[in-house]
């Protein structure tokens, strides 16, 4: 196997029984007759740790490999590789890299690692919303986190994190404005609050959202 300029010896044997990609490859074409085989579309260090864990070692996971090697387990169709890759990131999740690993989740259909993401969110989603990568969050993954019955925030909390997100590219979301504050239960504020925040953003407030209890 070849990637990257680097030649790895692997079995045919092992490939095909723990890899779709390759047991689909040597199956229905000539490829398994090469001597070689080179893969355009993966790293090096991807590669290494998936075919170590298809020779039975271990995976050495770091947060500079992860991506990598989560990719290359994907791309082969190794599902154990992927779980690892899962179990490796859930253990690593902090306020500032889960919503990245939550997308990923998604991407590589990880369901089980992106619920654990999601909910990791939810309990530190203050400390999520300081973060630089909320503010490039898209707006369906924004709506998700917000409108979530288990966010344990005030909604005047839930209202600010909000604004945070839409003033961040303004001229952007401006349009989207009344579906992200669709998200925040004005029922259960104050009405003082309620017209603090509208005072403050009143750039922002254009059309009145419809409150949810």
């Amino acid at each position: 196997m070849v990637c990257e300029g680097h030649k790895f010896p692997v079995s045919k044997v092992v490939l095909a029984a723990a890899s779709k990609y390759f047991n689909c490859l040597f199956t229905y074409t000539s490829e398994h007759k090469e001597k070689e085989f080179t893969l355009k579309d993966l790293t090096s260090v991807g590669l290494a740790e998936v075919l170590n864990n298809l020779d039975g070692g271990q995976m050495v996971l770091t947060m500079t490999n992860i991506c990598n090697v989560l990719h290359a387990a994907d791309f082969l169709g190794v599902p154990a590789a992927s779980r690892m890759c899962s179990v490796f990131l859930v253990d690593h999740l902090k306020p500032c890299n889960v919503l990245g690993v939550e997308l990923a989740a998604k991407r590589f259909n990880l369901g089980k690692m992106e619920e654990r993401s999601h909910e990791f969110a939810l309990k530190h989603l203050e400390e999520v919303a300081a973060c630089e990568e909320f503010t490039s969050l898209p707006l369906d993954n924004l709506t998700r986190l917000l409108a979530d019955d288990r966010v344990g925030l005030k909604e005047e909390d839930v209202l600010r994190i909000a604004f945070t997100w839409v003033e961040a590219d303004l001229p952007a979301r401006r349009s989207h404005l009344q579906r992200v504050l669709g998200c925040v239960r004005f029922g259960q504020m104050n009405v003082k609050s309620v017209q603090e925040y509208a005072a403050y953003y009143g750039c922002l407030l254009y059309t009145s959202p419809s409150p949810r209890d």
